[in-house]
Order: structure tokens, then sequence, then C-alpha cells
């Protein structure tokens, strides 16, 4: 349908609107008002521009519009726009502080008409403050009803806390339990790398013990067979046992000195070179096991501050008889 002029019912904006809803919201004020009733206004009303006033400067100065003014507040609350009502009864509050509907809007609004409970410690505690103001300013006559209200709501964040702190001590137990499952994992591997490395280190001391072994025997024979190619040449006895033995040492030095001057020829350094790589390699893989289980125990500790927190507070606020 064509848009027709209309005038809002609570701040005299000027509007376009479809004729063919019911109702619909000012975008200036953030009222809600009825279509009819907005045309109406504008066709008994010799104003054609008015111009755009906005919530922030439209005063409530009569019973009238403070009536509106809840009204709007409670419709928005109806349409799930929480953000537009604390609009409206923030601005209540300011210029009606004496009227508890203000206040009690409030109170609606950050608990979305009581029906969230799960709520934070920060929200809790600003509720308690709107209530005590709304309790500073309220009649006698409503109050009963308001409390009413608000006591059920109160067991049944009460109810929520009880949750919060059986949930939260299952997570610890549970948190726990994971922590202990992980550590157990990389401890059992640093302990396979730390029998790895015992091993890697016996495995090069063999190594070079039957090396050194090899090389003394292999210099016996040799000493030997020049010992007794000397004594078929001299025939002396004497001279062949110290042909032998003189060999026997020198060989012996050259092979246990070969790695001090050349060490790229003495087949140990290739031994305890490559024992030596195995065994970074192992303490690397150490080291990041480590690493693992120190980021474990501070995302840990992180979490178990978190839970601590949700139990303490909900133990709190159930003690205060929230």
């Amino acid at each position: 349908m064509p848009l027709v002029p209309a005038l809002c019912t609570q701040c005299g904006s000027k509007l376009e609107i479809d004729s063919g809803n019911e109702a619909g919201i000012c975008p200036h004020c953030h009222t809600a008002f009825v279509t009819e009733k907005a045309i109406n206004n504008y066709n008994t009303t010799n104003v054609t521009n008015i111009g755009s006033l906005h919530a922030d400067v439209v005063k409530i100065n009569d019973s009238n519009s403070i009536d509106n003014q809840v009204k709007s507040g409670d419709t928005f609350i109806k349409l799930n726009d929480y953000e537009s009502a604390k609009k409206v009864f923030d601005k209540l509050t300011k210029e009606c502080p004496y009227d508890y509907r203000g206040w009690w809007g409030l109170i609606k609004v950050e608990t979305k008409n009581f029906e969230n409970s799960d709520i934070s410690k920060a929200v809790l505690n600003y509720i308690d403050e709107l209530y005590e103001k709304t309790a500073a300013v309220i009649s006698e006559g409503d109050k009963a009803s308001v409390e009413e209200v608000y006591i059920a709501y109160k067991s049944m964040v009460n109810s929520n806390l009880s949750s919060l702190e059986k949930n939260a001590s299952f997570n610890a137990q549970r948190l726990s339990e994971l922590l202990n499952e992980h550590k157990s994992s990389y401890e059992k591997r640093i302990n396979e790398l730390i029998n790895t490395e015992k091993y890697v280190q016996a495995s090069a001391k063999r190594k070079v013990l039957y090396f050194r072994i090899i090389a003394i025997i292999t210099t016996l024979v040799i000493s030997a067979i020049l010992g007794v190619v000397a004594a078929g040449k001299t025939e002396d006895f004497k001279a062949a046992v110290l042909v032998m033995v003189l060999t026997f040492g020198m060989l012996l030095l050259i092979i246990f000195s070969l790695g001090k001057i050349v060490p790229f020829l003495d087949p140990v350094f290739y031994i305890e070179a490559k024992r030596d790589a195995m065994l970074d390699a192992l303490k690397k893989k150490k080291d990041n096991n480590y690493n693992e289980i120190h980021k474990l125990e501070d995302i840990y500790e992180k979490e178990m501050e978190s839970i601590n927190e949700k139990i303490d507070f909900a133990t709190a606020r159930k003690r205060s008889d929230y």
C-alpha cells in the first residue's frame, strides 16, 4: 500500500507509514504507536513539519507521557528489542527517577524479562543496585507485586547458581583428571626417551670398546708377525722380542693418538659424533614434551582459576540468600 503522512503520538515527529500495518515504531523517539492514531494525529493537527525530534530531547512532563514511555519500553521488551527498551527506561530514570517503573524496566531488560537466570556476576550486582532504587521509590501499594516477581526470580537464579556450583565442581574434577592423563602420557614419552638415551650411550661405549679391543688384537698380531720375521732373519730371540715390543708400542701410540691428530681418520670420532647427534635429537624431543607439560599446567591453572571464581561466586551469592 502507498505511504501516508502521520505524526508520532509520542514525540510529534512527521512520519510516512504504511496504512496497512496496525502498528509501528517511531524512528525518532523509538516509541511504538498505533497506525490509526498516528494518521488521525496528523489529520487533526495543523502542523506540517515539527522537525526530527529524538528520544534524548523529548521531555517527559506529565503522567500520560510517563505511562506512554513505560508502555513503549514494555512493548520493546515483548518484541525482544532490549536495546531500544533500555534507551526508553534509561531516559525515564533520568527524567523521572521518582517513578519506580523506570528502574524496574531496566531490571526487566537486564534479566530478559526475568527469563534469563544465567547471568554474570557484574549483571547480578547491577540488578541488585537497580532493585534497591526500585524499592526506595515504589509505593506500598505496588511493592507487594514487584517483590513477589523479584523473589521468584531470585529463587530461579539461586537454583541456577546451585547448578553452576555443581557443574563447576564437576568440571574441576574432570579437568584435573584430564591433566593427569595427559601428563602421564607425556611423562611416559619422556621416560622412553631417557631409556633411549641410556641405550645410545651404552651402545656407543660398546662400539668404542670393541674398536679398542680389535685395535689391540690387530696390533699384537702385526707385532708378532714382525717379531717372527725378525727372529728368522737375525736368529736372535732377544732382538725379535724387542722388535715385537717396539712395533706393538708404536702401533698403539699411532692408533690412540690418531683421533687427536686427525679426527676424521679415527673410527671412534664417527661413533661419538653419531652418538652426540642422536642424544641432541632425543634432548629436543624431551624438551618439547616438558614444554607441553608446562603448557598443560598453565592452561589448567587458568581454567581452575575461572572455575574456582565461579564456585566462590555461586557460594557467596547463595550465602547472601540472593
